[in-house]
């Protein structure tokens, strides 16, 4: 394991990374925890389970990162400029620590790797169940080291948003996918946003006729597309499990999103709908602005986090100590209505960059495209 380390100069100086690997078969198969210097010593405080613990006003920010299951430029560092918008927002002092995880990968068309050459623990060959598998190993991972609990913010971008929301489908679907019960010893979070995610695979692909969405959605789940309707989210028929303690469910999306469309939101949030219990579905519907991919190149993704989950887990957790003084009650939450629609932040204006499609659609823009960004640039994505 990488020692503890401070961020490069671009980054937060008051942030430090650990790198750790909850699986050993794959190189991938890591996590990493963004935590704050300690003022007297510059250590990491991460290490103070107790004081997490004893501290329920503070919850973790757990986030997987998207590309569709298969881009290898798309990491967990992408929770970067998200971090340090965090860190100076409002609500910082309710954010415990973060956590950013890495999983296994499908094959990348642009990025061919050669099986008899290629070591199997560096090999991108990922498929049904691995990447969701790796996602309940690293939530193991943090409930064993951290005790965790169900006190986290799970924020997924993109087919991290399926990832995260088929942690919510529950562990009986989870392990009837093949995920073993030793990587389901979490629990279940009690706050979620999904941003610009994947909800209905089919639907996506029927939407979008460009061949590239059918190819990742195929390399990820294979061609029975039967599978592909029992993973999507939109599609499950039960959130039983997640309904009985979660708290929040929020959904956010760019205005200016050019791979994923209006409609796997608006399936999700018909779906929400039934949810029942004490979960308050938030509808964030264009909230964002930017390109698909600049949602977390600009950090902008931290609106979506500061001005609503983080909001109104300080509101739902008020209401819910004064409605219940001599014990706090994990199993249901007063109805409430919150003013979403309302609430905005100023959006940051964002460089004019063009979007990396590639995750996607390989190929999709010209070398003189990228090269637009600025002099000298060529798109990793290139064949």
């Amino acid at each position: 394991m990488p020692p503890i380390e401070s961020l490069s100069p671009n980054d937060d100086s008051n942030l430090l990374r650990e790198d750790v690997k909850y699986g050993q078969e794959h190189d991938l198969q890591t996590l990493s925890i963004y935590t704050r210097k300690s003022p007297e010593n510059q250590k990491p405080l991460i290490g103070a389970v107790s004081e997490f613990t004893t501290n329920s006003s503070k919850i973790w920010v757990i986030y997987i990162h998207g590309g569709a299951w298969r881009d290898p430029l798309v990491t967990s560092s992408c929770i970067l400029p998200t971090t340090n918008r965090l860190l100076h927002s409002s609500f910082e002092s309710k954010i415990f620590s973060f956590a950013s995880i890495n999983y296994r990968l499908s094959s990348h068309p642009s990025f061919p790797q050669d099986s008899s050459s290629v070591p199997k623990h560096t090999y991108r060959n990922a498929k049904h169940p691995d990447h969701i598998q790796d996602i309940c190993s690293a939530l193991s991972y943090l409930q064993s080291k951290y005790s965790i609990q169900d006190r986290y913010l799970l924020v997924g971008h993109s087919c991290g948003a399926t990832l995260a929301m088929q942690i919510l489908m529950g562990k009986e679907f989870l392990n009837s996918c093949g995920v073993p019960y030793e990587s389901l010893n979490f629990n279940l979070p009690k706050y979620f946003l999904g941003v610009a995610g994947i909800y209905d695979l089919r639907l996506l692909r029927d939407k979008h006729p460009h061949p590239a969405y059918n190819d990742f959605l195929t390399q990820a789940f294979g061609s029975n597309e039967t599978v592909w309707d029992e993973v999507s989210p939109a599609k499950f028929p039960n959130f039983e499990e997640f309904g009985k303690s979660g708290k929040i469910l929020a959904f956010a999306t760019s205005r200016d999103d050019e791979l994923v469309d209006e409609k796997q939101i608006d399936v999700m949030l018909e779906k929400a709908q039934n949810f029942g219990g004490g979960v308050v579905v938030q509808n964030l519907q264009n909230i964002l602005k930017g390109a698909h991919d600049e949602i977390w190149k600009t950090g902008d993704l931290a609106d979506a986090i500061d001005v609503t989950s983080i909001k109104s887990i300080a509101v739902i957790e008020q209401i819910t100590n004064e409605s219940t003084p001599n014990k706090k009650d994990e199993t249901s939450v007063p109805s409430i209505d919150l003013p979403i629609s309302s609430v905005r932040v100023p959006i940051l204006p964002v460089m004019e960059t063009v979007c990396c499609v590639a995750s996607f659609m390989p190929g999709y823009f010209s070398g003189d495209a990228y090269r637009s960004i600025g002099a000298g640039y060529h798109s990793p994505y290139e064949r």
